[in-house]
């Protein structure tokens, strides 16, 4: 699915390859940041050599860098956002045209309040793969392994073990995922039959109420709204538990370490001020764009669910008689005679509409 979905890239590859250089740059110029401070410190705060020159100097670049890091992220978030809205414009009219060609017994199947779930809201959340989890991903991904490589400038034993966190995180990514895709794929197909409850009810209201359906109708509609609630409360639970708390308590034993790794090595060589500041700031930035993939997550098995709905009516294999009739021979019928011998006729399997017809 994931391989599908990133096909659609495929056509704007020049401008997603221009996104990624403006990602590329962002991070290097937020990542010089914290390196150029822990220098000063060091270099110059420590030492007490020239520090309000230098202190002046490092405004200023600190200033320009954040300057170049604000334009490269807004023409990143651009170009990321007119590829996404490409996409699902192309995705969108797809889908139609397929519905558009498909023949009569695939509507007597589905539900009209299901097609137009999956063209509208379906489609807008799998945009959300390309806006919000692959830019994301993209950014804080390669953000993060810009933090370890700018860790690796300050302490490389201190970097070694900082390292271990990657497998925790990533096992935490897994139990999350694993969890949360049922969820999503009973909560969206679960909206999709509040959608259709509601066309078929509107569209047929004469009906219900010559009928005097309402409370049966007010029952059903109350059932598929309770068990659509009770489903966002499940995922509610385990995003709760494992993505920014779990991530949080992460962060305290990380830092933790860290101030402890520091103050042991005062008793044995000198500790650098500037080092530890520089550890500690980019804890903070590190785990900073880890809970937001850790968020983006969520918004990522929607659209991952979403784009399974979607691909089902592109997958699926009929096509009307308009699609597959023949071209005019030039063939013409001067007379004929059209008999009906035992006919029978189903919406499916269960229910005769004609039965045995003759005429």
């Amino acid at each position: 699915m994931t391989k599908r979905l990133l096909k659609y890239l495929y056509p704007y590859k020049g401008r997603f390859l221009l996104a990624f250089l403006t990602l590329l740059l962002a991070t290097g110029f937020e990542l010089l940041i914290p390196l150029f401070v822990s220098k000063y410190i060091d270099s110059y705060l420590v030492k007490d050599i020239k520090v309000f020159e230098y202190l002046w100097f490092l405004i200023l670049l600190i200033i320009l860098l954040q300057f170049f890091v604000a334009i490269f992220r807004y023409l990143n978030r651009l170009l990321f956002k007119n590829i996404a809205y490409n996409i699902i414009r192309f995705l969108r009219i797809e889908v139609f045209r397929k519905i558009l060609f498909n023949e009569l017994s695939f509507f007597d199947k589905t539900s009209v309040g299901s097609l137009l779930s999956r063209i509208t809201n379906d489609t807008e959340a799998v945009k959300d793969v390309y806006t919000d989890f692959l830019s994301s991903f993209l950014k804080d991904g390669i953000f993060v392994l810009g933090i370890f490589v700018a860790m690796f400038f300050l302490d490389v034993k201190l970097a070694l073990y900082c390292l271990v966190l990657l497998p925790l995180i990533l096992t935490l990514m897994h139990f999350y995922r694993l969890f949360s895709g049922r969820i999503y794929e009973v909560s969206r197909s679960l909206l999709s039959k509040i959608n259709a409850k509601l066309n078929e009810s509107l569209q047929g209201m004469n009906v219900i109420q010559a009928f005097c359906q309402e409370e049966r109708l007010a029952r059903e509609f109350y059932d598929v709204n309770n068990k659509h609630y009770e489903t966002i409360l499940k995922d509610l639970r385990y995003s709760g538990l494992l993505l920014r708390p779990a991530m949080h308590f992460l962060y305290i034993l990380t830092l933790t370490f860290v101030l402890a790794f520091f103050g042991f090595s005062y008793f044995h060589k000198n500790v650098k001020i500037g080092v530890l500041y520089g550890f500690i700031n980019l804890l903070e930035r590190i785990f900073e764009p880890i809970s937001n993939i850790m968020v983006r997550l969520s918004s990522f098995q929607q659209s991952f669910v979403a784009g399974k709905r979607v691909f089902q009516i592109l997958d699926y294999n009929s096509y009307s008689f308009t699609k597959l009739r023949q071209p005019n021979l030039g063939i013409k019928i001067e007379k004929g005679k059209v008999e009906f011998h035992n006919v029978s006729f189903s919406y499916n399997e269960n229910l005769e509409v004609l039965k045995n017809i003759s005429f």
